[in-house]
């Protein structure tokens, strides 16, 4: 199972998923350690990916580009699938649609 067919399995089945209760959590505190770990989470994410983008370019399975910004790019789409996964049943069509967007946008034609 490659990294968006996981995500996808991730998010089609939210309900029930510890991370609702992570997020709801975290967003229900007001004080700079929440603010900050979600910070590092989504910066450790973001560098995650990147450097990931970085080997895949180094092999010459990706297409050259901007890692630090495609990087925060994919991390934000999937955070935001996420969050709207964990409010209502989000097609997997429409998750497809999304990460086929991303995967477009890395590998060589």
């Amino acid at each position: 199972m490659n990294f968006f067919e996981k995500q996808k399995t991730e998010m089609v089945n939210m309900q029930g998923s510890i991370r609702i209760a992570v997020y709801e959590y975290f967003l229900s505190q007001k004080n700079d350690l929440a603010a900050d770990l979600l910070k590092d989470y989504f910066n450790g994410a973001v560098a995650l990916v990147s450097q990931t983008l970085a080997y895949g370019i180094d092999r010459g399975e990706i297409v050259p580009l901007d890692t630090e910004q495609t990087a925060r790019h994919i991390v934000l789409v999937l955070e935001g699938l996420n969050t709207l996964a964990m409010g209502t049943s989000v097609p997997p069509k429409l998750i497809e649609e999304q990460t086929g967007l991303i995967m477009n946008m890395l590998v060589k034609a």
